[in-house]
């Protein structure tokens, strides 16, 4: 009997037929499911990336704003340094796609000019940038000396660590560690790779000390205000002596030019003071104070001080911060000369002022005047008549910074001097320092807020 072929279709238990016409639907159908899964998932992602894309867009264009916003204020602060104040507000100023605004924060004792700017675009996406700026002071220069149309001349022993400026020529045999600028030239004792290993610049711009005034008008303007001014003594001036955040004020109602006779010992000391106490006052929130007299100047300070004066003012001991990590700094700044009275009593012998010193229309350097003052006993006319030349001190270092419409040399009052920049009055200048008009500003900071 011949064997019947095999069928490859199968029964089912009531007898008909199962293919795989099922499955294959089945299938066609989960991978259909996917593929729509996925087109949805494409479209959506493209949506999202679409509107993110427009959302980064939209926030670039509001950045840029801002930052053109920041940029104009800038612009104007470059060419009216009083801008800020005028203008603490300005905007909302239009742009093609957008509008811009602008704020100035007044600087402090801590913190410098802060400037905030938002761009905004029509649909009110916004972004805010903030810029810290400093103004170029006349504390970031070892030295600076007007002496226009004249020359500033170093000698071979002087060193001067930190950059100099003369509005005039420098003729330096000495050494400037720092960049040299002079408003007409620079010339060298020896050679310019050794007296001036930090570079010279000839041709810098002049600037006017006449210009100062406005500066020193509005130190004494915000001292009136905060109630840190002080007309005249109706003495000889007024002593300030710095204890940290304080400054004790006494009137100076005499000084003593007499050298004390031997076998005398109620004598007073040569320079010996007379003073009345007026007032023991914290540094006010601007950090300045003002004095319409002359004003004898010494102590340990450990906030941001600006001292003014419309005279003279005197360094009568050591000027310094109270610790040496503080980021406080201290000027003192008078409208004649800044004068070191090396003769007066309580001098020390090694003198140091660690602060920026600025003369208006004088220089900064020794009371050659007062010491000229003092006398000494003669006992054939039993008058004070023969005049006394008092002796040198040992050093003097002036860490900081001499801004001086004159040259006055430190050799006629100590014997060793030293000049050096101190490095925080490049971040933290005294509190209203002037400025030096027409330098580039200082952009210390540029942040979105």
């Amino acid at each position: 009997m011949s064997e019947m072929p095999r069928s490859d279709t199968t029964t089912t238990t009531g007898g008909r037929p199962r293919g795989d016409s099922g499955v294959a639907l089945a299938t066609v159908m989960f991978l259909a499911s996917i593929l729509f899964m996925l087109a949805i998932t494409l479209v959506t992602l493209s949506v999202s990336y679409s509107s993110q894309t427009q959302f980064f867009v939209e926030r670039d264009q509001a950045l840029q704003l801002a930052d053109a916003g920041l940029n104009q204020y800038l612009y104007e602060l470059s060419q009216n340094y009083a801008f800020w104040q005028t203008h603490t507000t300005v905007g909302p100023i239009a742009m093609a796609n957008g509008s811009w605004s602008a704020t100035a924060t007044a600087p402090t004792t801590s913190t410098p000019l802060t400037l905030r700017c938002t761009g905004k675009l029509g649909d009110g996406t916004q972004r805010t940038v903030t810029a810290t700026v400093r103004f170029p002071a006349f504390s970031d220069y070892t030295v600076f000396v007007d002496l226009t149309g004249s020359t500033y001349s170093i000698g071979s022993g002087a060193t001067f660590y930190g950059p100099v400026r003369c509005n005039g020529n420098i003729s330096n045999s000495g050494v400037i560690t720092g960049l040299a600028q002079a408003g007409g030239k620079c010339s060298a004792g020896s050679s310019f790779g050794a007296n001036y290993p930090g570079g010279h610049q000839d041709k810098a711009q002049v600037v006017n000390f006449s210009g100062l005034t406005t500066d020193i008008t509005a130190i004494k303007t915000t001292a009136i205000a905060q109630s840190a001014y002080y007309s005249g003594s109706g003495g000889l001036g007024y002593r300030l002596t710095i204890n940290g955040a304080q400054v004790g004020v006494a009137k100076i109602t005499a000084i003593n030019y007499n050298y004390p006779r031997s076998g005398y010992p109620a004598d007073p000391q040569l320079g010996a003071m007379t003073v009345t106490s007026v007032a023991t006052l914290t540094v006010p929130a601007s950090g300045v104070m003002f004095f319409d007299d002359n004003i004898y100047v010494q102590g340990t300070y450990d906030a941001g001080v600006t001292l003014g004066t419309s005279q003279d003012a005197y360094v009568i001991g050591n000027v310094v911060p109270a610790s040496t990590n503080t980021t406080h700094s201290c000027g003192i700044v008078a409208s004649s000369e800044v004068l070191f009275p090396y003769w007066m009593q309580g001098m020390p012998a090694d003198q140091t002022a660690q602060a920026a010193l600025l003369a208006e229309s004088g220089g900064v350097g020794p009371d050659n005047t007062g010491a000229g003052k003092c006398k000494q006993y003669n006992s054939s006319s039993k008058t004070w008549s023969t005049a006394y030349t008092p002796p040198l001190k040992t050093s003097v270092t002036v860490k900081g910074s001499r801004a001086m419409a004159v040259e006055i040399g430190f050799s006629s009052g100590y014997g060793t001097r030293s000049f050096r920049i101190d490095p925080r009055l490049k971040s933290n200048p005294p509190p209203l320092y002037p400025v030096v008009p027409g330098d580039k500003l200082k952009v210390d900071t540029w942040w979105e807020q």
